[in-house]
């Protein structure tokens, strides 16, 4: 046995073990975001709110329905609500504290900031959410989160010595995590960072697993290090994008950070199409070719829940 050889099975020898820690760890914290989201819904509905939502540095979300109130009033992108009743919101839970001691009915005068530095007033009132846009903004995403962490525990556990299930797993829970805190993004702010976070690394497995799966490829299966790449640079996105996440005083930069998730986001599918589609066309194995293709029915059914998380936030 060659050195170069010795030096290649240790370096797949400690990868293989990280990777398996890792993906644990994440399937963990979606368990987690599964368990924290439904009690963070709860105790957000259980007080009033102005007729919008927001994101965590108070920016209007495009989430609100034109027939609420805040909405017909101008409460929408790219404003920032800086005020309740003159009362300065000074941190991404401030709201929540100022609807706890009101009550549905109440009317209440929103400042809002605009990019331009100019101001205005609007008065809108207190409403609690229906159980209708209850079920479309939380309970249908939390149940796909929900099946999300079922399968990728259930793949990790069968085949969590091999790199596309250990991949396929993280992969799954970050789609959970994406899905499960994505009413929490626009409400709470508790779980806006992994929010976050979830988008563009889960990006980077999508690429990572397009790389080994269904068949690695030749770089891929030389270098495996190669296939964490990808998912280091949704981390990097992830980590330069925090410090934007819960600052008011700036809260525009935070669109900025997340459009370059968005732009990670849409390359990832794009390269994971072309290369489930060049193995669905090129490969000489039958077998190959028919899980290139189950694959690529399933990415289109995910690629809508993404999407449809993104265009929500």
């Amino acid at each position: 046995m060659t050195s170069s050889t010795t030096t290649h099975q240790d370096s797949s020898g400690w990868l293989d073990r990280a990777g398996i820690i890792l993906s644990g760890a994440l399937l963990l914290i979606a368990l987690g975001v599964l368990v924290a989201a439904p009690w963070l819904a709860w105790r957000w509905v259980q007080h009033p709110f102005p007729a919008a939502l927001f994101g965590p540095s108070y920016v209007a979300s495009a989430a609100s329905p034109p027939n609420w109130e805040g909405a017909r009033l101008g409460v929408w992108p790219p404003v920032q609500l800086e005020a309740v009743d003159g009362v300065r919101l000074d941190t991404s839970f401030a709201l929540e504290r100022e609807m706890s001691h009101r009550r549905i009915g109440d009317r209440v005068t929103l400042t809002l900031k605009h990019p331009d530095g100019s101001r205005d007033q609007v008065t809108v009132t207190l409403m609690q959410i229906g159980a209708a846009d209850l079920i479309i903004y939380m309970g249908l995403f939390y149940l796909v989160g929900l099946a999300y962490v079922a399968i990728g525990a259930w793949v990790y556990r069968k085949r969590y010595t091999q790199p596309d299930g250990r991949t396929f797993g993280a992969l799954c829970a970050a789609i959970a995590i994406v899905t499960c805190a994505i009413f929490e993004n626009s409400t709470t702010h508790v779980l806006s960072w992994l929010w976050f976070a979830g988008l563009p690394i889960g990006s980077g497995l999508m690429v990572s697993l397009a790389l080994i799966f269904p068949q690695p490829f030749g770089p891929a299966k030389r270098w495996p290090l190669i296939t964490w790449l990808p998912s280091l640079v949704g981390l990097g996105v992830a980590l330069a994008a925090l410090p934007a996440i819960y600052n008011l005083n700036e809260p525009w930069n935070y669109e900025i950070t997340w459009r370059i998730a968005l732009t990670y986001l849409i390359i990832s599918f794009v390269f994971f199409y072309g290369c489930v589609w060049y193995h669905r066309v090129r490969s000489p194995q039958a077998l190959v070719r028919q899980q290139s293709r189950v694959i690529l029915w399933a990415a289109c059914s995910r690629s809508g829940q993404w999407f449809a998380s993104s265009a929500l936030s």
